[in-house]
């Protein structure tokens, strides 16, 4: 499931600015002193389980940095929560639960596969991570950092925690758009629109701009925040047009994830030799 989708675009740059931006929860597009209420002929949104605001209110540009900002402060403010990612394009779908306030964050998750029918547990504990493998007969192993390197640990970090992307989107977004407060599965969040660098959100993971000249200059996504200003929703499409979507629920809830029974934990096999 990779996290770097998005609908392409062919922006190179600059930063329109309407307006200043407003703090998640606050409607930016009403006139000082106004509250917005969903109108009953909100129309459907881009984004499944989203109704939108009346068109009248829409469009709102704000600089860059300023959502960068905003988007680092979401960030800043998580805690624990709930996550769940789902990806049209057939990549296994990812559903547990995140501690952010612990150092590396901690994460009890599980990823399914939706071609093969199969459950993985994953946890990732003071740094360690833990994967059942699937089928029956469960068992716990513990993945060494040879195992964690390369294509593996990549995939992990993104499937599992996408906090580091969204770290590395704030520092290439050019400009979005506010689009007010929106009702998404019964929740009141803040609908905006980020247009991000390809060339800078690769940076110096592309050495010499290989991958950038192969993708559009651009990465459009969507973000939806609540009232505290944390990250609600996030969905992007990919070039085929698949929707990856990834929904954060119950901040600052109940989360306590702890390492297997060691008893209950063996080292992963080792591969056979080509």
């Amino acid at each position: 499931m990779a996290v770097l989708t998005g609908c392409a675009g062919d922006e190179k740059g600059g930063n329109g600015v309407d307006a200043p931006v407003a703090a998640p929860g606050a409607s930016s597009s009403t006139a000082p002193g106004e509250t917005f209420s969903p109108s009953s002929s909100s129309t459907t949104g881009p984004s499944s389980g989203a109704t939108s605001v009346p068109a009248d209110t829409r469009g709102r540009k704000i600089p860059g940095e300023r959502f960068a900002a905003l988007l680092r402060g979401s960030l800043d403010k998580a805690t624990t929560a709930h996550v769940t990612m789902t990806d049209g394009g057939g990549t296994p779908d990812v559903e547990g639960d995140v501690d952010y306030t612990t150092s590396p964050p901690s994460l009890a998750m599980t990823v399914t596969s939706p071609m093969l029918g199969t459950e993985t547990e994953v946890r990732v504990v003071a740094g360690s991570t833990y994967v059942t493998n699937p089928g029956p007969g469960k068992k716990w192993f513990v993945l060494s950092p040879a195992d964690l390197e390369g294509a593996l640990g990549d995939q992990l970090d993104e499937q599992l925690d996408p906090a580091e992307t969204f770290e590395r989107f704030a520092d290439a977004v050019l400009r979005a758009t506010d689009h007010g407060p929106e009702d998404v599965d019964g929740r009141s969040l803040t609908h905006y629109t980020s247009v991000v660098s390809t060339k800078g959100y690769l940076g110096s993971s592309d050495p010499g701009g290989a991958a950038a000249s192969q993708l559009p200059d651009s990465m459009t996504q969507e973000w939806w925040f609540d009232t505290e200003g944390r990250i609600g929703r996030f969905s992007s499409e990919d070039a085929l047009g698949d929707e990856l979507v990834i929904v954060f629920t119950d901040w600052g809830g109940d989360v306590r994830i702890a390492a297997p029974p060691p008893g209950q934990v063996a080292s992963l096999p080792a591969s056979p030799p080509a």
